[in-house]
């Protein structure tokens, strides 16, 4: 299978850079520069291993979670291609957001 384009979300791209300016805020900026490029290599590697996340629905497995670093990264397989919806910090409560009904592929 060949490699899949991988797509973030405006949402998971507002989330990675809240992560940062959190972290860059803690007196870090450059740990969180390195933080955010650690997210994003982690990312890569679903194009290759779409299905590595598990499913977080029955009715719609194309919707997925993995651990990455200490985020939590929801993604689609849509078509040809994976898309992030968000990324979340490890420490938020990922799916009571995920139940909001104006979530990005709720």
């Amino acid at each position: 299978m060949n490699e899949l384009p991988l797509f973030l979300s405006p949402a998971a791209e507002a989330d990675l850079e809240q992560l940062a300016d959190w972290i860059s805020d803690q007196g870090a900026p450059i740990a969180a520069l390195h933080y955010v490029q650690r997210v994003r290599n982690g990312l890569a590697v679903l194009g290759r291993f779409p299905a590595r996340g598990r499913s977080l629905s029955e009715r719609r497995k194309s919707l997925r979670f993995l651990p990455v670093e200490r985020s939590v990264v929801v993604y689609e397989i849509q078509h040809e291609s994976i898309v992030i919806l968000r990324v979340f910090h490890g420490g938020q409560d990922w799916q009571a957001v995920l139940q909001e009904p104006d979530v990005p592929g709720a």
